[in-house]
């Protein structure tokens, strides 16, 4: 089972053009740095997955000229992240990046996800007291990324994102495939959209 974003297009215009139009001056505290700044919001809404996973959401953020995305999995299994992030390491490696786990001790599926130039691109975070992870880019430690001036710059970082929670989500469903409901959706692509 895959997720896809739906309506990049959409997205792209609300944090671009329309974040351009209305000069947000709205006020939040942004928790990658503590800073006040004006910022946007833009969710999606919460798209059903089928077992392990419960749902998943998106959230895009933009202030100034940075952005960010979150993309937030929650599980019906309190043990999917538990198990070995072997070979979630061995197939991230195969897309050019390489994950560094948070704690060298556990295989809990947290941490950054670093590319060629080992800047920290994507991070994974526990949420719900470890019933989800949260993959993110542009907050949580990672490197900023600027507000990309064309739709297909937009797109391709996105796709980036989209591409790494995928792998996470193939990853840890490999000790449920002998299950029905896991085999049966398991070529599957479930949209989230806005």
């Amino acid at each position: 089972m895959k997720i896809e974003l739906d309506s990049l297009d959409t997205a792209y215009y609300i944090l671009g053009e329309f974040y351009d139009k209305n000069h947000f001056e709205h006020e939040e505290i942004d928790e990658s740095d503590g800073e006040t700044k004006g910022i946007l919001s833009h969710g999606y809404d919460p798209a059903l997955l089928v077992y392990p996973f419960d749902s998943a959401i998106a959230l895009f953020r933009r202030w100034e000229n940075k952005y960010s995305i979150v993309i937030g999995l929650d599980t019906l299994d309190e043990d999917l992240f538990s198990k070995t992030s072997k070979k979630f390491e061995k197939d991230i490696e195969e897309t050019k990046y390489k994950f560094v786990p948070q704690n060298f001790e556990t295989n809990d599926y947290q941490g950054y996800v670093f590319n060629r130039g080992k800047e920290r691109v994507f991070c994974i975070r526990e949420i719900n007291e470890g019933q989800g992870r949260v993959i993110a880019m542009g907050t949580y430690g990672t490197i900023p990324f600027e507000f990309p001036e064309t739709q297909d710059g937009f797109i391709r970082q996105v796709g980036a994102l989209e591409n790494i929670t995928n792998i996470l989500m193939e990853s840890v469903t490999v000790p449920y495939l002998d299950r029905e409901e896991v085999k049966f959706f398991a070529d599957q692509v479930i949209p989230l959209q806005p």
